[in-house]
């Protein structure tokens, strides 16, 4: 019996061959094309030269992620510790400002109670009234030592020296213009800095009055500014101070404790000491003195008029303010570049951790694209890494599966070339003929049950397309509006897996079908020599799963699935077509009506109810049976005997022996399942199935 006594329904059953040759740019070439553009593993992407190795890269974005804030936090710390430092030292010269200030009023203080008990001493007073000068001076030692000042000396009433206990033998010098006897001849008494010579003083002076009305002289006492005074200003302060005497240019320092030697600094501080000199004092936030950095505040000694006489510096160490911040700036440091070691050393071996499979990799790339496709790729753990090397292992096996299905696809072309074609029916149109003025006829493709096949060119979508005319003896207007409506759907279908539907109309009373032009060979023509390998029986499997999964989520049921239905691209990509074309006009078989073909419709359309997903499952699962074994799960010399077998007997099993691999058991499972008698056995519908297969495929 022939498969045409044993269609219910039959479509277009023969389609053109592909060459023998798989075309250029197929999987089959790409060997070839790949190593002639093969690149060395240095080099870039982008043709620009080497590069450096992904581990180095990380490593250096590993240091400069940890350095960079490093270097940040120890360059803030640091300007902070400037900040900090300086105004430690703003606050020290202001303190000791204070306290300085406070010292000098306490001596002038001093200074003015001396002279004043020594001018209110009558005998004292008799003895400068007599003039005579070695008396007045033995007195005024005396004064001097039991009252506790540094120096102390008497003038007559018209301000010339009598004694002073600093020069002793000394008289007769005027010193009625200074500035302390002048002021002390017309108040009674003055106080200020006095300055004598070299030397500086904080001196009182007050005049020596007989009977309490007549000037006898005038008596000046005072302490000297010198270096015991400047040590216990710095016990107090916690500063160095210099005092500065003399006028510009002839600065010097008059007391200091900082000791001897640092006349480069009054250099340093001319412009300050000028301005003090002048009456203004000023703040300096930064001086060097030596190899040291030092905060200074000058102020002016004024006498008792108010003129400066001199200058007061006050230092306080920005060196010593800095160094709590240096040590921690060090330490900071130390841990830093501790922790950038340690950091770069984790760094250097995660990369590594994460670099060689990246390596390998990238290396296992480069060989599929030199057309190894067999290179073994390991993936250990859940990572991203992991998860990489497992989407890329599929990817080759893909590849391989494709290349594969490329070389059988010529082979088995090779064979096919040769078999017998079908006789053409009376009446088909012939090459150049015109159909609606839309369709120019270039060549038959085939015929069948359900009409002719022709490779047309459409005027209107300016494309090369399959035009099927449809032999519809019997078919009432309900079926053609059936048809139409179903197939509306399916032109909604925009799958790699799917032949594309463009148009569904009548030409001269004869509903025709315009669809996409696959040149290549029928699952069929494939089968015609037996079974097929596991590998590409398999691949061509998730495929079709793939296109009805596709077809099923946008509503539309094949109703005729079956190898006749199945064509491949001459790359090896497996496409469906004539979706819903087995319910244009019903034939009786063995006294039931259902569409599909016998042998692969499911038992429920059989029964006369309506095919669904699951009915496509069925007859997806009779086909992949007839791939692993070149025959169906049910057979029968008899339409009736079919049926009843199908219908009461299990599928005839599959020798685990003819599936030689380890996938055998899940294999044989899947097509169980889907040869179940119930639809709720089956896979729910192709996204079901696609998903079991896709977990055969990585079991």
């Amino acid at each position: 019996m022939t498969s045409t006594d044993k269609t219910v329904t039959q479509t277009t059953e023969t389609m053109e061959t592909v060459p023998a040759q798989p075309p250029a740019g197929s999987p089959v070439d790409a060997p070839a094309v790949a190593v002639s553009e093969s690149a060395s593993p240095r080099t870039r992407g982008d043709g620009r030269g080497p590069s450096l190795p992904l581990a180095t890269r990380l490593l250096l974005l590993a240091t400069g992620l940890i350095g960079i804030p490093l270097a940040l936090a120890i360059g803030i710390t640091t300007w902070r510790a400037q900040e900090v430092a300086a105004q430690s030292v703003r606050d020290a010269l202001e303190a000791a400002q204070a306290t300085r200030v406070q010292f000098d009023q306490m001596r002038a203080r001093q200074s003015e109670l001396i002279a004043r008990l020594v001018a209110s001493d009558p005998a004292f007073v008799a003895y400068v009234a007599e003039g005579h000068a070695p008396s007045t001076a033995d007195l005024l030692n005396e004064r001097r030592q039991g009252l506790g000042c540094d120096f102390a000396l008497v003038l007559d009433r018209t301000g010339h020296l009598i004694a002073h206990t600093a020069r002793p033998g000394v008289s007769g010098a005027d010193l009625a213009q200074d500035l302390l006897v002048t002021q002390a001849l017309r108040d009674g008494t003055a106080s200020g800095t006095w300055r004598d010579g070299d030397k500086l003083y904080t001196a009182a002076a007050a005049t020596l009055l007989s009977g309490g009305q007549t000037v006898e002289g005038v008596f000046v006492a005072g302490f000297v500014l010198d270096d015991a005074v400047a040590l216990e200003l710095k016990r107090m302060t916690g500063t160095e101070v210099l005092f500065v005497g003399g006028s510009a240019p002839g600065m010097r320092i008059v007391a200091s404790t900082l000791g001897s030697g640092n006349e480069s600094l009054v250099a340093g501080l001319d412009p300050a000491l000028q301005r003090a000199l002048a009456g203004d004092g000023s703040l300096i936030e930064r001086v060097w003195l030596g190899h040291r950095a030092w905060g200074a505040r000058i102020e002016p000694l004024r006498d008792a008029a108010g003129a400066p006489v001199g200058a007061v510096v006050t230092l306080a160490s920005l060196d010593s303010a800095l160094a709590p911040f240096r040590s921690i700036v060090r330490m900071l440091m130390l841990v830093g570049v501790l922790g950038l070691l340690a950091a770069l050393l984790a760094s250097w071996a995660a990369t590594r951790r994460l670099s060689r499979p990246l390596e390998r990799l990238a290396a296992a790339a480069e060989a599929a694209r030199a057309g190894r496709l067999d290179v073994p790729i390991e993936a250990q753990g859940r990572d991203e890494v992991s998860r990489l090397a497992v989407a890329f292992r599929s990817l080759l096996a893909d590849l391989r599966g494709e290349r594969e299905m490329a070389a059988f696809l010529a082979a088995r072309s090779r064979s096919a070339t040769d078999a017998p074609r079908a006789r053409l029916p009376e009446g088909a149109l012939a090459a150049g003929a015109v159909v609606g003025d839309r369709f120019e006829v270039l060549s038959v493709l085939g015929a069948g049950g359900m009409g002719v096949v022709y490779r047309a060119h459409d005027r209107e979508l300016r494309d090369t397309v399959a035009l099927k005319t449809l032999r519809v003896t019997g078919a009432d207007d309900a079926s053609l509006e059936r048809l139409k409506a179903e197939l509306r759907l399916a032109r909604r279908i925009t799958h790699r897996h799917v032949v594309r539907v463009h148009d569904f109309g009548q030409l001269e009373g004869v509903p025709f079908i315009s669809m996409e032009y696959v040149p290549g060979v029928t699952l069929r023509e494939l089968l015609s020599a037996g079974a097929l390998p596991l590998a590409v029986s398999m691949r061509i499997a998730r495929q079709v799963a793939a296109g009805l999964a596709a077809a099923h989520e946008a509503g539309v049921v094949h109703h005729d699935l079956k190898p006749e239905n199945v064509v491949f691209e001459p790359g090896g990509n497996a496409k469906l077509m004539d979706f819903g074309l087995a319910r244009v006009g019903r034939r009786e078989a063995a006294s039931r009506s259902f569409s599909g073909t016998l042998g692969y419709a499911a038992p429920e359309v059989m029964r006369g109810a309506e095919g669904g997903a699951a009915s496509d499952v069925f007859a997806f699962g009779v086909m992949l049976q007839e791939l692993l074994t070149g025959q169906r799960p049910w057979s029968g010399s008899d339409p009736r005997e079919l049926v009843h077998r199908i219908m009461t007997e299990p599928p005839a099993p599959i020798p685990p022996g003819l599936v030689a691999s380890a996938d055998a058991p899940a294999v044989i499972a899947l097509v169980s399942r889907c040869l179940s008698v119930e639809p709720t056995g089956r896979y729910a519908d192709g996204r079901a199935l696609r998903v079991a297969l896709d977990q055969v495929s990585r079991s």
